[in-house]
């Protein structure tokens, strides 16, 4: 992964009046100096190692995820925030393009991609993933003129919903009443990692999420269906504003490969409309264009020429 370094991280918090829209899409200056990025070494390979059962009796659930609470900067604290704004950029091979997410409560995101058309050219191609919470879409644009938008398939739609809250993954799923198990514990030479599960029978989706109890960190989690998994790798944690952020993430995708995500700045707080997240009534039907703005960015980019 090549990242650009371009300060320390940016936070505020800012509750009042709404963002001008044309703004919260804007690609912003990433000059610096290029670095590499690995996932550390005692993270590599978590999602492949063994799962050994544990005792019931030896870990409390409720204490556990309490402790993850509070290494996350407190439940107090994340029910002040009601939106956030990430900026960064995600790679996938040599290809890095400027990412914004925003995200609001109760399950309202919207994902920009900014794509440029080549590699000499100063235009970018804006591809959008966006849900207000019950409807999942997706538009592709150019300095703000509209030229697709349609909705995302069924998988998509999932990957886009576990993204979506406001809290982190975690607590949210605790928060939400979901039947939490411990399921066991990472056989990891070097860190103490539980493994926690959702206990939904009735549901297509597998849900595992791998926790440190040494710092109560979420190392990563995995989401497993009939037709895909994806596994997410969590790392480079920092405090901003009194919460805790996993900086970087790698994701190991069966349908678009790996993809290394970088946060380089952190808005809490961010005055935004509820149209920001709406899609359209009437869509297009979903197609394999749908599935990844890197292994089919050409197909937007068609649209330019």
């Amino acid at each position: 992964l090549l990242i650009t370094r371009t300060g320390p991280i940016a936070q505020k918090k800012d509750h009042s009046a709404h963002t001008n829209l044309s703004t919260l899409d804007e690609i912003e200056a990433l000059d610096g100096e290029v670095l590499p990025a690995p996932i550390p070494p005692d993270l590599q390979g978590l999602h492949d190692l063994a799962i050994i059962p544990v005792s019931a009796e030896k870990y409390n659930l409720r204490d556990i995820i309490l402790r993850h609470t509070k290494a996350m900067g407190g439940l107090a604290n994340w029910n002040d925030v009601q939106s956030l704004r990430l900026n960064g950029q995600i790679s996938q091979g040599e290809a890095i393009y400027p990412i914004v997410i925003i995200k609001k409560r109760p399950l309202q995101i919207r994902t920009t991609i900014s794509i440029p058309k080549n590699t000499t050219s100063d235009k970018f191609v804006q591809v959008v993933f966006a849900s207000d919470g019950k409807d999942f879409w997706q538009s592709t644009k150019q300095n703000g003129e509209l030229l697709l938008k349609k909705a995302i398939d069924e998988s998509s739609s999932r990957m886009l919903s576990r993204d979506a809250p406001v809290l982190p993954i975690l607590m949210h799923a605790w928060q939400a009443n979901e039947q939490l198990y411990i399921k066991g514990r990472v056989a990891h030479e070097e860190r103490n990692i539980l493994v926690l599960g959702i206990d939904a029978p009735l549901s297509s989706f597998n849900q595992l999420f791998y926790l440190d109890i040494d710092s109560f960190e979420l190392c990563g989690y995995k989401l497993t269906c009939s037709n895909f998994h994806s596994e997410v790798t969590l790392y480079n944690y920092q405090k901003i504003d009194g919460l805790k952020f996993p900086l970087q993430s790698t994701i190991h995708d069966s349908r678009t490969g790996i993809s290394h995500l970088l946060t380089e700045s952190v808005t809490v707080g961010v005055g935004i409309y509820e149209e920001y997240f709406k899609g359209l009534q009437n869509f297009e039907m979903p197609s394999e264009m749908s599935k990844s703005p890197f292994l089919h960015h050409q197909e937007h980019l068609h649209l330019l020429d």
